[in-house]
């Protein structure tokens, strides 16, 4: 059955070119279940994650050479986060790929540093931040790689149980993509970087139930959550 799903953002600004995934099963409940049965618990950073998700970027000059530098870090590392996030963690090659994450985000604080211009300035908060960040997302990692270890069994075991296998779209220049699903309750799930804030994502987890009629539904920061990249 046809679905159509639009994304939106700010201002109703289409998403164009972001891939939507369909899953046959609540993927955050199965991560919830995973973390409740490890033996370890989840680390609490949530203080930090409250200054994360408040942090607004200082004003520099946009000719600022130093600045521009520092922009060209940033979206590098952003782009590097992004490819990391959809890579299997014990796959061949994923250290290296987050190796050369850490490296970029040293290099972000380092630049941070430098555009400060001294131990005092505007971004010296952003460089201890970042080092914060940096330091507490190594540390949620190892455990996620832990406690999630089980997550593509587990998923595989859902698709198997129900009988529906996940499926994904591309929106175009609107913001509208297109599935065809079988009948039954799916997740439709999309994560997209912030464009002012560095350490956050937003990040949709929309259930639609299809039952023989044709669907349109929109995903739009009303039914998004701000979630911590780490």
């Amino acid at each position: 059955m046809s679905v159509e799903v639009r994304a939106t953002f700010a201002e109703s600004t289409p998403l164009a070119g972001v891939t939507i995934t369909a899953l046959p099963y609540d993927p955050q409940r199965l991560l919830d279940s995973l973390a409740a049965a490890d033996s370890i618990p989840r680390p609490d950073f949530s203080d930090l994650e409250i200054e994360l998700r408040e942090f607004q970027r200082p004003e520099t000059p946009d000719t600022d050479p130093a600045a521009q530098a520092l922009s060209a870090t940033r979206d590098s590392t952003r782009r590097l986060a992004d490819s990391l996030r959809g890579e299997n963690r014990r796959a061949p090659g994923y250290a290296a790929a987050y190796a050369r994450f850490r490296r970029l985000y040293s290099r972000l604080t380092e630049r941070s540093a430098a555009l400060r211009g001294g131990p005092q300035g505007p971004l010296a908060d952003v460089r201890d931040l970042a080092e914060r960040a940096g330091r507490a997302a190594d540390s949620l990692r190892a455990w996620e790689a832990h406690a999630y270890a089980g997550f593509d069994s587990a998923a595989a075991r859902e698709v198997a149980r129900l009988g529906r296998e996940p499926a994904a779209a591309v929106t175009d220049a609107r913001g509208w993509a297109e599935f065809a699903l079988p009948s039954g309750t799916w997740h439709l799930v999309l994560r997209i970087p912030d464009t002012e804030n560095p350490f956050v994502e937003h990040v949709w987890n929309v259930p639609v139930t299809v039952s023989g009629f044709p669907i349109r539904t929109v995903l739009v920061s009303a039914n998004a959550r701000t979630a911590w990249r780490h």
